[in-house]
């Protein structure tokens, strides 16, 4: 599950479509969708970004998808390597906030799609309460709740 393995512009090939579906399911992610990944099983792309609960972003062409390491065959060695803590879908964490409410209260690391004008916001990650309210810190700022 580490990003350490990837560098943005790394050449990387999809694995079989079990090996994806068994790293989404490690991950703790629920987006796994058989008949988009099965389209680009076997496939290279360039891996062009990086989070901490999404993995890699792998661009196809013109089509970007957000992989996990584990679909992912390297192409070429790791010279340096993504140094990027992983913080998996319903890890439990706290975070700072200005909502008194929220303050000290456990959440758990959700799906991110964060927008911001219009772009999406990677540099953050989503804290989900249990009343469904999120927050949008940076991944730094969360403290993991063992």
């Amino acid at each position: 599950l580490s990003l350490s393995n990837f560098e943005q512009g790394m050449e990387v090939k999809v694995m079989a479509l079990e090996d994806c579906l068994l790293a989404f399911e490690a991950a703790n992610r629920a987006d796994f969708f058989q008949h988009t990944m099965s389209v680009v099983c076997g496939k290279t792309g360039i891996a062009n970004h990086f989070h901490p609960t999404s993995g890699v972003r792998v661009l196809f062409g013109r089509v970007e998808l957000w992989m996990e390491p584990g679909c992912l065959e390297r192409l070429v060695e790791c010279e340096t390597g993504m140094v990027m803590p992983r913080l998996l879908v319903g890890t439990k964490v706290k975070c700072p906030t200005e909502n008194p409410r929220y303050r000290g209260e456990i959440g758990s690391i959700s799906l991110h799609f964060l927008r911001v004008n219009g772009e999406r916001d990677y540099a953050r990650v989503t804290v989900r309460y249990p009343d469904s309210h999120e927050e949008y810190p940076f991944p730094d700022q969360v403290v993991l709740v063992p």
